[in-house]
């Protein structure tokens, strides 16, 4: 229940300029409900999604009194929202300042990818804008990134859809139910925001909430949103621009969003987001898109089986060998996001399964080690 509790706290931001007139205890309830029933009746329709977008980022110039330049990201992402989580995110163009460095920026181009089992990640550019090189890196970890929920460039944590990943689950209806209720305060208000009539959505607990408001006219459609604590607004954000890429499907297509506010209502960060290209549902979407293919020549630092080889260099049998091995670790781990999930953003496993899965893996890296041996004699 402590992991629970936890898991919303760091999460939950407080609202202290009051928007609406809050209604009495059975129309707020009723609100609620509604709003309830039109969050999960859009969560479900959006079955996969390809977006192509990014963002801008400036920092606050406290002596200049100026926006900054500080880096900008472009990039094209897969995503399977359902219990499988599959995520692809090509970084056409990452810029970000480098810190006690010769040059002001680096430059990065590289590819991140979740098939469900496996975290792969190909670096195939890095350096600054005058001077870029990198022979392909490659990287295989069992654990799933967060990048595709946190990163602004997808404009996922600004939709209906993805909000609820921020709290650690998988969808936002999660904030009803009744173990959601027990640890905070969850109100409903009517009110305007951004000239648009909406539903306010806010959770309370001790110092800290947040706040969500939805566009009842668009399917529940998030067109904004907040985090405070203690006092102090963490982050903001407003939709500028809604895309409807298939009929009652509603994507964000530009946002604002400002972040680490000082006492004095300054924010220290900006971000802007823009997508360029939405499409959802697509029957053809092929899972092979979240699976890298490893250019020849690429160095794989293998983080499950504890191996490091060239592909294409090293011997034939050795990564075939690397290949059925994690063939097997794939069938036999059972999938991460199945479980039933915490808010904390932990998943239970069964101590049986656990034990199982603590005994293949170990099995499948003594495997490996064996075959290397056998390769190198």
């Amino acid at each position: 229940m402590n992991k629970l509790r936890a898991g919303f706290i760091w999460l939950v931001i407080v609202s202290r300029v009051a928007l609406a007139t809050p209604t009495d205890s059975v129309e707020g309830e009723a609100l609620l409900q509604k709003l309830r029933r039109g969050i999960e009746e859009n969560e479900g329709k959006l079955q996969n999604l390809r977006v192509e977008g990014g963002c801008q980022r400036a920092t606050w110039n406290e002596q200049a009194q100026k926006w900054d330049y500080s880096g900008e990201e472009s990039v094209t992402a897969w995503y399977l929202p359902a219990a499988t989580g599959k995520v692809r995110i090509d970084y056409h163009e990452f810029v970000a300042p480098i810190e006690n460095g010769s040059e002001p920026f680096v430059v990065e181009t590289f590819t991140r990818a979740y098939d469900g089992y496996i975290n792969q990640t190909l670096f195939t550019k890095r350096g600054s804008p005058l001077s870029q090189t990198l022979s392909p890196v490659g990287e295989l970890s069992a654990k799933r990134f967060l990048g595709f929920v946190n990163n602004s460039s997808t404009g996922w944590g600004y939709s209906i859809y993805g909000a609820g990943e921020l709290l650690g689950a998988a969808t936002l209806s999660v904030l009803f139910t009744p173990t959601a209720r027990q640890y905070g305060e969850l109100l409903a208000t009517e009110t305007n925001f951004n000239g648009a009539s909406c539903i306010k959505l806010q959770w309370r607990i001790e110092a800290q909430s947040m706040t969500w408001y939805f566009d009842p006219s668009r399917n529940y459609a998030l067109i904004g949103g907040e985090r405070v604590k203690d006092g102090l607004i963490r982050e903001n954000w407003t939709t500028d621009r809604l895309l409807e890429p298939e009929p009652g499907i509603y994507y964000p297509g530009a946002v604002e969003s400002f972040s680490l506010y000082s006492a004095s209502g300054q924010p220290k960060y900006r971000c802007r987001f823009e997508a360029t290209d939405v499409i959802v549902n697509d029957p053809n979407l092929s899972n092979d898109i979240f699976t890298i293919r490893w250019p020849k020549g690429t160095l794989v630092q293998d983080k499950i089986l504890g191996t490091t080889y060239t592909v294409g260099q090293s011997a034939p049998d050795v990564e075939k060998a690397i290949d059925a091995q994690i063939k097997r670790l794939k069938s036999a781990i059972a999938h991460p996001l199945s479980p039933q999930p915490k808010i904390s953003g932990g998943y239970w496993i069964p101590i049986k399964w656990f034990a199982a899965i603590i005994g293949t893996i170990v099995v499948l890296v003594l495997g490996a080690v064996f075959i290397l041996r056998r390769q190198r004699k």
